[in-house]
C-alpha cells in the first residue's frame, strides 16, 4: 500500500493523566500510530503554554477535521467520565451525546490500556456494551493494534463480499438439475476428511449422477428442424454437470487410494455408456450431446489422475473392459476405452455451424477454461489416449482434437516431465508400454504411419516435439 492510496486520517487522543507511566504509554501508542500514517492530535504535542486545556479538549472533540477520536480508558478515565470530572468530564459530555446519537458512533472507539489494578476493563458507562480494542494483553496486542489501525483507516479485516448473482439452479429448468446436491456435499466432505466410507459415499453420488443424466434427453417430440442447435443447447445444459463432476474427480484423484478409485469410477463410467445409444426409433443425433458429455467425463477422469500422478489408477481405467448391454444384440458384449471417444453423427454439421476445423475441440477448450481447468491437462490426456490406441488398437483411434489449442513448438507438460526416467517409466504403462525403449520403438511405427500424423486444418503438430522425444528419460 502506498502513501497515496488513502487520505491521511486525523485522530484525537482523549485520555487521563493518571500516572507518568500511563502518560508515557499514551505517547508511545500515539507515536506508533504516526509511524503508521495517522495524523495524531495529542495534548502533549499540540497544547502550548498559555493555552486553555479544557477549551482545547472541547474543540478537538467537536472539530470536523478530526476524523476519529481515540478514548484511552483506564480506571481513572472511566471514573472521571462517569462523574463528569475535570477535562475528561468535559470531553465526556460531548462524546456521550454523539455516541448515544445515531450518526457518528463509528467516530469513537475505546482502547483498554495495561495497568488495571483488578485486571478488569474499565470503560465509561455511556460506552458499555460497545466493541472496544484491548491493548492490555501483550499476547494479543499485535492483532489488536492492527485492528485499531484498520478502524482508523476504515479498512476492516472482514469485508462484506460483493453481492453475486442468484445461483443458476434457481432459474434452470427442472430437467437440467441432476438432483445430486446433498450427495455431492457428503462425498466431498468424506473425501476431504479422509473418512473410511469415502469410496462408498463417492459411489453413491456417482449413481445419482448417472440417474440424473436421463433428464437431459432431447424430447421425443423434437422435430429436428434445427438438430445442430438442439445438440449445442444440450451440451450447454450439461455444463453445470460437467463442472460438478470435475470437482468430485479432482478431489477423489487427490484423496482416494488408487485401488479404491479404480473400481468405483470404472463402474460409474460403465453405467454411462448405455446413455449414448439412441433407443427405439429415435434418430442417432438425439444423443450426440450425451456422447460428447460422456467423452468429456472420461477425459476429466483420466486428466485428474494424471495431474495428481496417480498413474496406476489411470492405467486401470484405460485398460479396463466395459460391459455394453446396449450392444449385446449386435454381438458386442464389452469394449475398451475407445467406447468413450463417442463419435458424433453431427460432427460435420457442428463444424460448419461453429465455423471450426473441430467444434469438439472448441467446446472442450471453452468449457475447461470457464471451469478454471487447464486446457493442456485435457489435451495431454487426449494425446495419451491417442498413443494408447495407436500402440494397441489396429482399427480405431482417439483423435486428440484439443491439441489444436496447445503450443505445437514444445512438449506437452506431462511429456516434458518424462525427461525424468522415473516419471517416464511410471507414465508409460497407461499407453501400453513397459520400457522407454519399447515406447521409442512404438513411436517410430506411429511416425511412419501416414494415417496417424496429426493434422488440424492447416496445423501439423510434430509428435516428436509434442512427446518430447529428444529429451525422453535423459535424467534419472
Amino acid at each position: 500500500m502506498t502513501k497515496d492510496d488513502h487520505k491521511t486520517p486525523k485522530l484525537f487522543v482523549s485520555y487521563s493523566w493518571t500516572t507518568p507511566e500511563h502518560e508515557e504509554w499514551v505517547i508511545e501508542l500515539a507515536s506508533q500510530l504516526v509511524e503508521n500514517g495517522v495524523d495524531v492530535v495529542l495534548d502533549k504535542w499540540d497544547l502550548r503554554e498559555g493555552d486553555n486545556a479544557y477549551s482545547f479538549m472541547e474543540r478537538m472533540v467537536t472539530d470536523p477535521s478530526i476524523d476519529k477520536v481515540l478514548i484511552i480508558s483506564d480506571e481513572a478515565y472511566a471514573a472521571k467520565a462517569n462523574n463528569r470530572a475535570g477535562g475528561v468530564g468535559t470531553e465526556t459530555t460531548i462524546i456521550s451525546a454523539e455516541v448515544y446519537g445515531s450518526q457518528k458512533q463509528s467516530r469513537f472507539v475505546v482502547v483498554i490500556p495495561p495497568g488495571s489494578s483488578d485486571g478488569a476493563h474499565h470503560v465509561p458507562t455511556y460506552y458499555k456494551g460497545r466493541i472496544h480494542i484491548d491493548l492490555s494483553n501483550p499476547d494479543i496486542r499485535g492483532t489488536q493494534f492492527e485492528q485499531l489501525v484498520r478502524w482508523i483507516f476504515g479498512k476492516p479485516t472482514h469485508v462484506r463480499p460483493e453481492l453475486g448473482a442468484p445461483p443458476a439452479y434457481l432459474t434452470e429448468r427442472p430437467e437440467t438439475s441432476l438432483g445430486t446436491g446433498g450427495r455431492l456435499a457428503s462425498a466431498l466432505e468424506s473425501l476431504k476428511g479422509g473418512r473410511t466410507n469415502a469410496a462408498a459415499m463417492v459411489a453413491d453420488y456417482l449413481d445419482t449422477f448417472v440417474s440424473g443424466l436421463t433428464r437431459f434427453h432431447v424430447p421425443q417430440d423434437s422435430t429436428g428442424q434445427d438438430a445442430v442447435q438442439e445438440i449445442l443447447d444440450g451440451i450447454e445444459r450439461l455444463e453445470p454437470a460437467r463442472n460438478e463432476y470435475l470437482r468430485i474427480a479432482q478431489t477423489a484423484a487427490r484423496s482416494l487410494p488408487p485401488d479404491a478409485f479404480g473400481p468405483v469410477f470404472r463402474r460409474f463410467l460403465e453405467k454411462l455408456l448405455p446413455l449414448t445409444d439412441a433407443q427405439g426409433n429415435r434418430p442417432s443425433w438425439m444423443v450426440d450431446h450425451l456422447r460428447f458429455f460422456i467423452s468429456e467425463v472420461f477425459l476429466i477422469t483420466i486428466s485428474s489422475l494424471v495431474d495428481e500422478e496417480r498413474f496406476s489408477a489411470a492405467k486401470s481405467i484405460v485398460n479396463s473392459r466395459y460391459f455394453l448391454p446396449h450392444k449385446s444384440d449386435r454381438g458386442e458384449s464389452s469394449g475398451g476405452f475407445l467406447e468413450f471417444r463417442g463419435y458424433l453423427d453431427s460432427t460435420d454439421a457442428l463444424n460448419r455451424k461453429l465455423n471450426k476445423a473441430s467444434a469438439r475441440a472448441l467446446l472442450l477448450k471453452d468449457r475447461a477454461e470457464r471451469a478454471g481447468q487447464r486446457v493442456e491437462s485435457i489435451a495431454q490426456t487426449e494425446l495419451i489416449l491417442f498413443l494408447k490406441a495407436a500402440f494397441t488398437e489396429p482399427y480405431y483411434t482417439w483423435w486428440p482434437d484439443s491439441m489444436i489449442y496447445t503450443n505445437r513448438y514444445r512438449a506437452l507438460e506431462v511429456f516434458s516431465r518424462c525427461e525424468s526416467k522415473d516419471y517416464c517409466e511410471s507414465l508409460l504403462p497407461i499407453m501400453g508400454c513397459n520400457t522407454v525403449e519399447g515406447f521409442r520403438l512404438k513411436m517410430e511405427e506411429v511416425l511412419q504411419n501416414p494415417d496417424l500424423q496429426l493434422r488440424f486444418g492447416f496445423e501439423r503438430p510434430d509428435l516428436r516435439v509434442s512427446c518430447g522425444l529428444s529429451a525422453l528419460a535423459s535424467l534419472p
